[in-house]
């Protein structure tokens, strides 16, 4: 198995038997949804990406389940993304000095996103999206407050490496997820600037 197959896959450590569902937020480019998908056979994949282009490539390449057009933000309606031309999964709704065009992209929250899905049981919940971790959070209070996540994947910034003003604190979001319930389990895949966390519910074994 090569290292990225092993650090997509690495959350399955802390998974006794198998989700119902995965919430895969801010697809990108990366393959997640497919080294997880075929680690847990029976588990529902359920995607957003909000990028034109991207969401395209990802219908081509057969997503497994429903794919929203849209961003996860705090407030309904639209947004503009930043995207940088030669590298799409560094799609931001900040201003990034590495973002040279904007498209304007629909905006849902995490609870309207629950909602379209089906509102499934035992969701294992993996979210990039590239500073806007914690206001996806704050934007899926029903959801969260359910318990129905029971497993968290997510990328933080390291020592205040954050690209803009703006982009959420990794300080923050931890004080958010614990004050709702879940324990931070283990932190992998580090770099310079930022790292891969895992969060579980707290009544999960």
């Amino acid at each position: 198995m090569n290292i990225q197959a092993l650090n997509e896959t690495y959350i399955s450590r802390f998974i006794r038997g198998t989700p119902d569902a995965m919430y895969d937020i801010g697809v990108g480019p990366k393959t997640e949804w497919q080294f997880l998908g075929a680690k847990f056979p029976a588990m529902r994949i359920y995607g957003c990406e909000p990028h034109p282009d991207q969401h395209a490539k990802l219908l081509k390449e057969k997503f497994p389940g429903p794919l929203a057009q849209v961003a996860i933000g705090e407030v309904e309606g639209t947004a503009t993304l930043h995207v940088p031309t030669h590298d799409l999964k560094c799609c931001s709704l900040f201003p990034v000095a590495y973002a040279n065009k904007t498209c304007e992209v629909k905006v849902w929250t995490l609870d309207r996103f629950d909602e379209q899905m089906g509102q499934p049981d035992r969701i294992l919940l993996w979210i990039d999206i590239e500073g806007s971790e914690l206001a996806a959070f704050r934007s899926g209070p029903r959801l969260l407050a359910s318990g129905r996540v029971r497993w968290i994947n997510l990328e933080e910034r390291r020592d205040g490496h954050r690209p803009t003003e703006g982009w959420c604190d990794p300080g923050e979001l931890d004080a958010f997820l614990r004050e709702s319930g879940y324990k931070r389990a283990s932190e992998y895949n580090r770099h310079a600037t930022h790292q891969d966390v895992i969060y579980i519910h707290k009544d999960e074994p």
